[in-house]
């Protein structure tokens, strides 16, 4: 396969040297281990050099020849480097440079974008499957770069070509009922906000579309834009829909208000825990308070159920229970007939959920055996525990330095990618003196320049 060599006279030994330093990442975009230059690019003239007559001054000539496919920059300096390197990435050549100054012009590009796309995502916050407006702003974009999309509802799937099995990058891009407080000039007006960063992880996954989309890549990456996080499950739905079909590894990041800006944090335990949100139906007898023997009170039965079944649910630890509502009674003076409890039991490890199943079953007949009533116990929804494939978070480490942070009662749906092939989410710290806001809270905000570190985690996770 031909190459082309930008910056002769930089590396003083020559070409063996560029070869012998850059071949891994040579090959990894190339697909090729045999390699042959075609031309090098220097404004200096070598003299009786072995490579004399691979020597041209045009960089148009590397430009419009369709036989070299991988460029490899040694230039040194920052300019004209970064004209070339943009122009290579438009002609879809492959580029590699470990020219620091350069690749950092061009994250600044791709930051420009995220930005940009963080705060129109920002003013046009949809809540969970209703996400029409937004799914059709990341259409626009993917398809503007060139990619064949696919949709599951709202969800969104593109591939950017290349061998498989595919490795995948996901982002959410739900918003919250929440009121924004921030004041920011994009701030949404709409009773609708996004207060948990989604807004953000698009963007970062649209930059390293932008990437991607200019850059020849050897293995397929699935890109997932996702519907539904908060609270609709679209992490399941885009899977029936085929999201993970030929993927055998799957990342995400988070931001994270908890942890220093631009640091990144994850572990191999469960970093979020399964919830099942479950009401509980108690239905008895009504009476005058002052004959409560002819009543079956619904009121006594919740009392005990909810202090009865914390304490059976949290007893070998690592999972708490939460009721958050009580509804019921009709009068201070009168034996309530029915009352509705809605409640939360998040857990740390998979197998204790079918046991506090069985368990609060189990109390609810015995409260019905001793008050006469009728309980009964509706799952509503249940999200597994987020645990990390240990080799994909040892990935994530290399490619972030990430350190460790514990797990945390909250759900997170990524949790269902998890389960059917190996994965990893990591946290992207955002907190600063500025923006110590938690989620899920009406003035959320981070500084914008923490995405350029999302971004170059995505493409480092895709190209490593």
């Amino acid at each position: 396969m031909y190459i082309a060599i930008m910056g002769y006279g930089v590396v003083g030994s020559g070409v063996a040297e560029v070869i012998n330093k850059n071949h891994d990442s040579i090959v990894r975009k190339s697909t090729q281990s045999e390699l042959e230059i075609k031309y090098i690019l220097d404004r200096k003239d070598f003299p009786g050099d072995p490579n004399e007559k691979l020597f041209i001054k045009d960089f148009n000539i590397i430009l419009n020849d369709p036989e070299v496919k991988v460029v490899v920059e040694t230039m040194g300096g920052l300019h004209p480097a970064y004209e070339f390197v943009s122009a290579c990435l438009k002609a879809g050549k492959s580029v590699v440079t470990s020219n620091k100054e350069l690749v950092a012009a061009k994250g600044c590009e791709l930051l420009g974008y995220a930005v940009a796309m963080r705060r129109e995502l920002h003013a046009l916050p949809e809540l969970s499957g209703e996400e029409y407006a937004t799914s059709a702003v990341i259409r626009r974009e993917l398809e503007g770069m060139g990619y064949a999309v696919r949709a599951v509802h709202t969800g969104l799937i593109a591939d950017t070509g290349g061998s498989f099995p595919a490795i995948a990058l996901r982002a959410d891009f739900d918003a919250l009922p929440i009121s924004e407080r921030t004041g920011l000039p994009f701030a949404a007006t709409c009773g609708r906000m996004h207060a948990c960063g989604h807004d953000g992880h698009t963007a970062m996954l649209l930059a390293a579309a932008k990437h991607f989309s200019r850059t020849k890549l050897s293995r397929n990456v699935r890109l997932i834009f996702q519907f539904g996080e908060e609270g609709e499950g679209g992490a399941a739905k885009m899977i029936e829909g085929g999201a993970l079909d030929g993927v055998s590894e799957i990342y995400a990041f988070h931001l994270c208000p908890e942890l220093e800006k631009g640091r990144f944090a994850t572990n191999t335990e469960t970093l979020f825990a399964g919830v099942m949100e479950f009401d509980v139906h108690i239905t008895g007898r009504s009476s005058h308070c002052a004959s409560p023997e002819a009543g079956a009170d619904a009121i006594a039965v919740a009392a005990r159920f909810i202090t009865e079944g914390k304490r059976t649910a949290e007893r070998k630890g690592g999972a708490l229970m939460h009721t958050g509502r009580v509804t019921g009674g009709h009068a201070r003076n009168i034996v309530a007939d029915d009352v509705l409890l809605e409640c939360s039991f998040r857990y740390r490890e998979k197998s204790r959920l079918p046991e506090v199943r069985a368990e609060l079953a189990e109390l609810a007949a015995k409260l019905d055996g001793e008050f006469g009533t009728h309980t009964s116990v509706a799952v509503k929804s249940i999200y597994p525990p987020l645990v990390n494939d240990r080799a994909c978070a040892e990935k994530m480490k290399r490619v972030t330095g990430a350190g460790y942070i514990p797990g945390r009662y909250t759900a997170e749906d990524f949790a269902f990618y998890a389960e059917r092939v190996p994965g990893c989410m990591c946290w992207l710290g955002i907190r600063d003196d500025k923006h110590t806001s938690p989620l899920h809270s009406d003035t959320f905000d981070f500084d914008e320049n923490v995405l350029a570190k999302g971004i170059e985690a995505f493409v480092m996770l895709a190209e490593e």
